[in-house]
């Protein structure tokens, strides 16, 4: 199973459902979810990840400062590290129009996480079983 999972500083889980190798993209199912302050807020959608773009998101993990960046091919979702020194943010931002665009939905998860947080963050992503 191609997954990548984490649960601090919220749980995100992501699943490669698909591959197209045409257009070098995974199709990933994604869970998001927050518990704060009794409220909650879960995502749970389908989205297309260009391959490249994973490898790039995965490389600006390393540098420093981190500014790394992970879009889906539509604009709906988006994943960023930023930061440098032993404080950095993580943030996962969702946004979803209907055809008409009556009708949209965002949500923002945002976090500061320190060295410990982030190491395992990069940890699950460096340990993907990439395959291009």
């Amino acid at each position: 199973m191609l997954q990548i999972a984490f649960e601090k500083p919220f749980p995100l889980m992501m699943e490669v459902v698909e591959a197209d190798d045409r257009v070098p993209s995974m199709r990933v199912e994604m869970k998001v979810s927050s518990s704060q302050f009794q409220h909650s807020l879960k995502y749970h959608g389908m989205l297309w990840i260009g391959c490249l773009d994973f490898s790039k998101f995965i490389a600006a993990l390393n540098s420093s400062p981190v500014d790394a960046l992970l879009k889906d091919m539509n604009g709906n979702f988006s994943l960023s590290v930023v930061g440098e020194g032993w404080i950095k943010t993580l943030s996962c931002e969702l946004m979803k129009a209907d055809v008409g665009g009556k009708k949209r939905v965002e949500a923002v998860f945002w976090a500061e996480v320190d060295d410990e947080v982030f190491q395992a963050i990069k940890n699950a992503f460096q340990q993907f079983p990439v395959w291009w």
